[in-house]
């Protein structure tokens, strides 16, 4: 008996393994049925087939690993007809389990009659308790006192950690924000045309004073970032002597909104007007105003590229108040006529993966060799220096990575890079950050330095802001617990529910059925979305200041989040009504019931625990200058223009937080499955449909050398999918917050509302809002 209970539970195992084989295949031919059909390896309806029938075989392998799991059953009663499908289909979807399935089947009963009824009595105990569960036994008022002791004891200890991480976090994280105090870093906000502002970041090292004046660097951010995004390039400038000034673009965090649809391009994103101010004014008297540069990242480099093309108009070397800019990820916009209209030192970095590749014009092999020759050789022929270094480069057919064309004395200095890193990533990419710093110091910007372009100390902040993030998200559990402890708001504590009885053989095929299906829905449903979000919100998706959802990026995630959450419920309404509700589940439906009493203090927790989460974000950038963050996760302070946007949004995304709670607390709550199980498959489902939007875009790129998704109805959609990098964890996260939330009222409605309001603010601060009053 043991053997074949062995047997089977492996071939169940393989089963899993193997559906999770068959998925990858199916995305793999997915992803790439565009390359093989234009190359003529594979038509587009074979690559269908192909993807259809990994698909099937995928749900066969969960079907017989489930079937087979349920090795109790197969063991001591005759092998149904369901057993051989499941095993037929296995020697195709699943050969390895199929063999050892079949190998139990010739395994002999050998254990006495005495163990046989034993056995079998435990089986028919274990029956009776299925159809008739017993009740728990309650608790004794000594036992109640000692487990409410226990949970206050936890929460405090939890609540005290916390606080301790967000502040600890915080204040190492001041240490290398500031290289240990020889920066001082302040937040300033600097005047634009028709009386808009530019917020900024500045960066101030002791060593600058009037009597020693010191370079000073403006950093843009990109697209959808913000200043606080360009720490590490900010920390590692300043460090070596410069003063630095990280601008908020236009209608991105701190700043105003821009008049101008095109703000990065007629703009800079304000960086025009920031390098206007610091060269014909004497309010930073410590700077010299004859080694202002920039450097900015994706639609940041774009908008120092306008930079040096406007500071450059009518101007020499000598005369430029722009005397370096430094572009990264970012080469769309790039002419050969604009390469010889520079009259200051230019470095360009494009990284080697780079996924908006595909829009850069004569490119091969995405990297920068071949199409940037005409960086160094201009179309006229006519470059600053026709011999730079001995090299004449009217004859340059490929440029050399790395190297150093014409002088930094007379503004010809040119320098490549192509770092083996993302478009998304490359901020955070040490190789790209010591590049800069190079070029500033070799561009005569920085003065050169005992501390090596490859010493860095950025990611000690990175680290540090993830340990005061994972306080901050500590924190709402037992703080909202520690409310609830108020008589006034504990009449939302509820009585307990019970679970879902322990799924059968058709309860667990049902669950994954739909598991799977709404994974998939997700992943394909993404782009589709995000692409109608430029129909529907015209205004947002065209720069225009706008009063309904301004949020350009945002909007994609909106339509994506309440469509899918719409599907989960109809889901789990069908599911329940066909079959759940047959089978033990009526009693879980208490959990939606609330009067009106306890809606109005469940919105009172809510608002509470949110006030709170943001006052503490806004006390630790008070006290240290740095919010909660990690790479592209962020907390940030919440301004009352940004808090107006964020009311829009909310009702809207609540659709697919409380689809969610309900999903996970009425659907993924059952018998038997330990709490952590519950909240990993929870977690699963919400982000396996993002994870594969990233499979198949990378299968793509690097099998093809283009990404699955560039062009969707005739606009560019590449840079939707980077935002799924962001939304994944949080996606992880929030079923286990409705999970816990629940466990703390055995209600759906707290988690959703505050992990609601918490997640979709720190998504709209991080953002571009076009929104007219900001």
């Amino acid at each position: 008996m043991k053997v074949r209970k062995n047997l089977l539970k492996a071939a169940s195992i393989l089963a899993y393994i193997m559906a999770v084989v068959h998925v990858f295949f199916a995305a793999w031919f997915f992803a790439l049925e565009p390359h093989y059909a234009e190359n003529g390896i594979i038509s587009t309806a074979g690559s269908v087939v192909i993807v259809i029938a990994f698909l099937i075989a995928m749900l066969a392998s969960v079907y017989s690993g489930i079937y087979f799991s349920e090795y109790k059953k197969r063991i001591n009663q005759k092998e149904t007809v369901l057993f051989w499908v499941c095993l037929g289909g296995s020697f195709v979807v699943n050969p390895i389990g199929a063999i050892l399935a079949l190998i139990s089947i010739t395994q002999k009963n050998k254990t006495s009659l005495e163990e046989d009824i034993a056995y079998f009595d435990a089986e028919y105990k274990a029956a009776e308790e299925k159809k008739n569960p017993s009740k728990p036994k309650p608790l004794t008022k000594a036992e109640k006192i000692a487990k409410e002791k226990k949970t206050k004891k936890t929460m405090l200890v939890l609540l005290a950690v916390s606080l301790i991480l967000m502040f600890g976090g915080s204040f190492f994280a001041s240490l290398f924000h500031t290289s240990f105090y020889s920066v001082r870093v302040s937040t300033i906000t600097l005047p634009v045309n028709d009386g808009q502002w530019i917020g900024a970041d500045l960066y101030k090292p002791k060593t600058a004073t009037a009597e020693n004046k010191a370079p000073v660097i403006v950093v843009v951010p990109g697209f959808t970032r913000t200043k606080e995004t360009m720490a590490q390039y900010c920390i590692e400038l300043s460090r070596r002597g410069a003063v630095v000034i990280a601008i908020d673009p236009s209608a991105q965090g701190d700043s105003s909104s821009s008049h101008s649809r095109q703000a990065a391009t007629t703009e800079g994103y304000g960086c025009f007007a920031v390098i206007n101010y610091l060269y014909q004014t004497d309010v930073f008297n410590y700077i010299d105003k004859n080694r202002i540069s920039a450097m900015g990242h994706s639609a940041g480099g774009n908008a120092v590229h306008k930079a040096a093309l406007k500071f450059s108009q009518d101007n020499t070397f000598e005369t430029n108040p722009l005397k370096a800019i430094y572009v990264s990820g970012y080469l769309k916009d790039f002419k050969q006529s604009d390469a010889a209209s520079y009259r200051l030192n230019v470095g360009y970095s494009y990284a080697y993966y780079d996924e908006g590749a595909y829009r850069n014009e004569n490119r091969k092999n995405n990297n920068l060799t071949y199409p940037d020759a005409d960086f160094v050789h201009a179309q006229e022929g006519l470059w600053l220096v026709n011999n730079v270094n001995g090299l004449n480069t009217n004859n340059v057919t490929e440029a050399e990575m790395d190297y150093v064309y014409g002088s930094p004395y007379n503004g010809t200095m040119r320098v490549l890079h192509n770092e083996k890193i993302n478009h998304c990533f490359q901020p955070y990419h040490t190789e790209s950050i010591a590049n800069i710093i190079d070029f500033f110091e070799v561009a005569n910007i920085l003065d050169s330095q005992e501390i090596t372009p490859t010493n860095q100390i950025w990611w000690g902040k990175e680290i540090c802001n993830l340990i005061a993030l994972i306080g901050a998200f500590m924190f709402i559990v037992p703080f909202t617990w520690l409310l609830l402890q108020i008589p006034f708001f504990k009449s939302l504590v509820k009585k307990e529910i019970t679970k879902l009885p322990k799924q059968t053989t058709r309860s667990k095929m049902l669950f994954w059925t739909t598991f799977i299906v709404s994974a998939l829905i997700a992943c394909l449903d993404f782009i589709p979305l995000a692409r109608l979000s430029i129909d529907w919100f015209p205004e947002a998706h065209g720069g225009v200041l706008t009063w309904l959802f301004p949020a350009r990026m945002v909007n994609a995630i909106m339509l994506w989040a309440v469509v899918n959450g719409i599907i989960g419920l109809l889901i789990f309404l069908g599911t329940y009504f066909f079959y759940s509700r047959k089978h033990g589940a009526k009693p879980q439906m208490e959990a939606l019931k609330m009067n009106w009493s306890d809606i109005g203090k469940t919105l009172l927790v809510s608002a509470i625990v949110f006030g709170a989460f943001y006052f503490l974000v806004q006390t630790c950038f008070y006290l240290f200058h740095n919010d909660f963050r990690f790479l592209m996760i962020s907390a940030r302070v919440l301004t009352p223009q940004m808090l107006i946007t964020v009311l829009m949004y909310i009702p809207v995304f609540f659709v697919f937080y409380i689809s969610n709670s309900i999903r996970v607390n009425l659907s993924n709550r059952v018998k038997g499955w330990p709490e952590w199980l519950i909240m990993l498959v929870s977690g699963l489902a919400n982000t396996l449909g993002l994870f594969f939007i990233l499979v198949i875009q990378y299968f793509a790129f690097f099998g093809s050398g283009l990404p699955y998704w560039t062009n969707y109805a005739g606009q560019d959609v590449w840079l939707f999918i980077n935002m799924v990098f962001a939304l994944i964890p949080m996606m992880f996260l929030l079923p286990i917050y409705n999970r816990l939330f629940y466990k703390l009222t055995n209600r759906v409605y707290l988690g959703a509302i505050i992990t609601c309001m918490i997640f979709v603010t720190m998504t709209i601060t991080a953002s571009v809002v076009y929104y007219p009053i900001i």
